[in-house]
């Protein structure tokens, strides 16, 4: 309320994220959708070929347990295999933690492909559009939070001191 009424600018960054909020929303139901999906293919595939009978492959890294890939996804709990298809999304992978098999292998290329190169791509796309909106709406939203900032401030005054207000002849 208070911050777009201080700076134009601010005004806009804000109008803009409220845009890039509201817009993102069908986007991440599709990002969410694709995780989701190919988590479950990449677990299926690992648990119906076997690649989850033998060992765990994980490490002991300072103390901790980093689990591998494979571990994640032959893991009771889904979420793991969530997380770690997201991991790809964000950068935290490797092609060896996806070579179990060629199935796993072509799973990981279209997901990365898909994931990386579509969705972020439109990610862009949706914050770059609600940003431009939000420029050319920008100095009309200013203006009007400015003046509704100004009737608060007079009927949070006219409240708080009614005595000042009929001195000055209530304007």
């Amino acid at each position: 309320g208070t911050l777009k009424t201080m700076n134009k600018h601010l005004a806009t960054f804000i109008l803009a994220l409220v845009e890039i909020v509201k817009d993102s929303r069908w986007f991440l139901l599709i990002l969410a959708l694709a995780i989701i999906m190919f988590a479950d293919m990449i677990e299926i595939i690992s648990k119906n070929s076997g690649l989850c009978d033998g060992a765990s492959t994980s490490d002991v890294l300072g103390g901790r347990r980093r689990l591998s890939a494979q571990d994640d996804f032959c893991s009771a709990y889904t979420v793991d295999s969530y997380v770690r298809i997201y991991a790809v999304l964000v950068g935290d992978v490797g092609l060896e933690d996806f070579q179990q098999s060629g199935i796993i292998v072509l799973l990981f290329v279209i997901f990365t492909f898909f994931g990386i190169l579509v969705l972020l791509s439109v990610l862009i796309a949706i914050v770059e559009d609600a940003y431009s909106r939000a420029k050319i709406k920008s100095f009309a939203l200013f203006g009007r939070a400015r003046v509704e900032f100004v009737a608060r401030q007079r009927i949070r005054n006219r409240f708080l001191w009614p005595e000042r207000d009929r001195e000055t002849g209530g304007g």
